[in-house]
């Protein structure tokens, strides 16, 4: 699946097999609404607002979960300050992932 990072939302393109579940953001459950084309509705929720990208690439640092993440896309003007993290889960059955995104002077 992609996480989508633009505008200070959060949505998730669902890619294959079955759509995600139990998602919780920055200690916020969130249950979004789905689409036909398996796209979210956007996550708004977070108390402070996002930062916006300063120029910086953003990383991402993976906790826990079986699978690969990495940055498919980093935000820049040519594609509107998008940052897409990809979430690739080739194994069986589902699979809990649990990863850290920061960027600019957010990084630890």
């Amino acid at each position: 699946d992609d996480v989508i990072i633009q505008d200070g939302k959060i949505t998730i393109h669902h890619i294959d097999w079955e759509r995600p579940t139990n998602i919780v953001i920055n200690g916020r459950k969130w249950t979004p609404a789905w689409s036909e084309n398996n796209d979210t509705d956007a996550f708004t929720k977070f108390s402070p607002t996002l930062a916006p990208f300063d120029g910086t690439p953003a990383t991402v640092k993976k906790n826990t979960g079986r699978g690969e993440v990495t940055i498919h896309e980093q935000p820049t003007a040519a594609n509107g300050q998008k940052l897409v993290v990809r979430l690739r889960d080739a194994g069986s059955g589902a699979s809990d992932f649990d990863v850290v995104i920061t960027w600019g002077a957010h990084e630890p």
